[in-house]
């Protein structure tokens, strides 16, 4: 009770869509289970605005992910006490440097019709064509429950757009 089983498997992989199950067994005591945990897309048509998945993080523990220089520590569970600040992890792809982007990051409730919720909407130009991004957004005026985490990038002038989301889960303090 009370523990958690965390792991990390990076698999190489090209772009496209992808059906991701996971399959855990105890050998020993012929025990387990799988879980069909949807599809994903990776990456975009070549030179399209594109993100990646949104990575929750953790500050203090979480299971750690070095990618290209980056060190990501990733909450397995995507759950923060309300109050908290909720760290988020995303690559943007497909940028043209020196174009202005707008980015709306927005956390809702899950169900519903989305009630009360906390966005930041943000500008800035891209430096290169991907770019590793990090933001966190303050969790004070949700209620417990789950809710879901929304990124929007548009760029600027041409209106393209890519948008990724997920679930997080926010709990008493």
């Amino acid at each position: 009770a009370g523990e958690y089983l965390t792991g990390f498997l990076e698999v190489p992989a090209a772009a496209g869509a992808y059906t991701v199950r996971v399959a855990i067994y105890q050998a020993d005591e012929r025990a387990g289970s799988a879980q069909h945990l949807g599809t994903i897309a990776l990456g975009a048509e070549r030179g399209a605005l594109g993100m990646s998945d949104l990575l929750l993080e953790r500050e203090a523990g979480g299971l750690r992910w070095d990618n290209r220089g980056s060190t990501v520590m990733l909450n397995a569970l995507n759950a923060y006490a309300t109050g908290d600040a909720a760290p988020v992890f995303y690559e943007a792809y497909g940028l043209r440097p020196g174009r202005s982007y707008e980015t709306t990051l927005s956390v809702r409730k899950a169900e519903g019709d989305g009630g009360r919720g906390v966005s930041l909407v943000f500008n800035e130009k891209a430096d290169r064509a991907t770019m590793q991004i990090r933001r966190t957004i303050g969790l004070e005026d949700l209620v417990p429950g789950q809710d879901r985490l929304t990124v929007t990038i548009v760029e600027e002038g041409t209106g393209a757009k890519a948008t990724r989301s997920r679930l997080i889960n926010v709990t008493r303090p």
